[in-house]
């Protein structure tokens, strides 16, 4: 999936010469700089899956390039990206 984004013309990760650019933390927590978390939350726990996804969002969002090879891991963009679908339908979910 990295390869896909990595290409996709205008994307902020286009500069990155490829996936094994980017190198950052993997786990644990993680405090983003001024510059990329200016409001809210700054401090992150990468092993909780909905801290690492919103800490992704916002370097995606707000960071530079450096910012992206600093604080992205290979490993991680892949599984932060995968679209969330629930093992089970809900309790009275209509099928389609």
């Amino acid at each position: 999936m990295l390869g896909a984004v990595v290409r996709r013309p205008g994307s902020v990760l286009e500069e990155c010469r490829g996936p094994d650019d980017l190198t950052g933390p993997t786990n644990g927590p993680v405090e983003l700089p001024l510059h990329i978390a200016w409001s809210g939350l700054r401090t992150y726990n990468l092993h909780q899956p909905r801290q690492r996804m919103s800490y992704y969002r916002t370097v995606l969002a707000e960071g530079q390039r450096h910012d992206l090879t600093a604080l992205l891991d290979r490993a991680l963009v892949g599984e932060t990206s995968a679209p969330h679908t629930p093992a089970t339908p809900a309790a009275g979910a209509a099928e389609i």
